[in-house]
């Protein structure tokens, strides 16, 4: 499936997702992009993008499925206890085996088939010594057979703290605030960006704009110097 934005000429912004079957359906347009939209007049859109199609893949749902369990799924060995067609059979067996306690124990239905598995080994020979140990605790039918398995997920790397750097635009640098103020005004009513005055000794600093992403601030960055503001630069500041 894929989602696509498209920015014509008449300025409507269409945004949403076309399937196999080429049907579409509309869909929220993601608040980075929005942010990024709002940050721009709608002429400068025009001329940067007006003929432009941006396409991105989404993941289906089952792929959000499966990047929320704990663990990825894989090719490899599980030793099987039974394979019936008896459900209660095979229930009475499986809670036989979780309470030895051995390893992680499932309860399969495949092709029909309810299946008592036990343990996720990546390689067979490392299934043996559990295979032994049930051949021993009175499961002597048991084997080792291929399945899907699954291996436990690496933790993913914390949040960024909430006092992470950010991006903005220093415009100017003056000694007189009521330049500052009015250089402030008239950038937020032309471009629709956040602007701060940061006073600095007997300096007052114009910063525009709040960006997490150093790409989307050098464009805005471009365009500034392109407009009236040759002198600007880019700046990383902490939040207040």
């Amino acid at each position: 499936m894929k989602i696509f934005w498209v920015l014509t000429l008449a300025g409507i912004l269409v945004a949403g997702m076309r399937g196999r079957d080429g049907a579409v359906a509309q869909t929220r347009v993601p608040q980075k992009v929005m942010k990024y939209l709002e940050s721009h007049s709608f002429q400068d859109l025009v001329r940067r993008y007006g003929n432009t199609t941006i396409e991105l893949s989404v993941p289906s749902r089952e792929a959000r499925y499966l990047d929320s369990l704990p663990y990825r799924l894989e090719a490899g060995f599980r030793v099987q206890v039974v394979a019936t067609t008896d459900e209660q059979n095979a229930r009475n067996i499986y809670r036989q085996v979780k309470q030895l306690q051995l390893d992680s124990t499932y309860l399969v239905q495949e092709q029909g088939l309810f299946k008592v598995q036990v343990g996720n080994f990546t390689v067979r020979d490392s299934a043996r010594k559990l295979l032994d140990q049930l051949y021993y605790a009175g499961f002597k039918e048991a084997w080792i057979a291929p399945a899907t398995i699954h291996i436990a997920k690496k933790a993913k790397a914390p949040p960024a703290p909430s006092d992470s750097i950010y991006f903005a635009i220093q415009v100017m640098a003056t000694h007189s605030r009521s330049k500052a103020e009015e250089t402030a005004q008239t950038i937020r009513k032309k471009w629709n960006l956040p602007v701060r005055i940061l006073a600095e000794g007997n300096l007052f600093k114009v910063l525009a704009g709040n960006f997490s992403e150093e790409s989307m601030a050098r464009q805005q960055l471009q365009y500034l110097r392109e407009h009236g503001w040759p002198d600007a630069w880019l700046t990383q500041l902490l939040p207040n």
